[in-house]
């Protein structure tokens, strides 16, 4: 968001630390996950067409960001941790955002050219 907005910005230069949370490092392993997965939600949420490619290359990215940034230094994260973070996060995600078949537009079922191909299901009746 900061290198966007830095480059949309025709006023004075835009400060980084306007994008940091001023608070505390994370101390737990369980609070450096919870800044990782708030971080990628909210940018994939902003992604305009997310794929799996995409989804995998961002969550990896903002998750070195933050480590690059020192973000995770007052915790016990590894380097084995954060892979197996990305990886749930990843599956998460791609399942939140998998690709959807289309499906035929509603004028072609009023015309009368889409039939269902599946039979409706029928309940048997039960005899005692």
């Amino acid at each position: 968001m900061h290198e966007k907005d830095q480059r949309e910005e025709d006023g004075p230069a835009v400060q980084k630390t306007q994008y940091q949370y001023p608070g505390p490092k994370p101390k737990s392993k369980e609070i450096a996950i919870l800044m990782i997965c708030d971080a990628v939600e909210s940018a994939v949420r902003a992604m305009p067409e997310p794929n799996a490619s995409r989804i995998e290359t961002l969550v990896h990215e903002l998750a070195m960001k933050r480590l690059l940034d020192g973000q995770f230094d007052e915790c016990d994260l590894t380097f084995r941790d954060l892979e197996m973070i990305e990886r749930a996060l990843t599956k998460t995600l791609l399942g939140i955002y998998h690709g959807r078949i289309a499906y035929p537009s509603t004028s072609a079922q009023q015309l009368g050219t889409s039939t269902p191909t599946h039979p409706q299901p029928t309940i048997a009746a039960r005899t005692a």
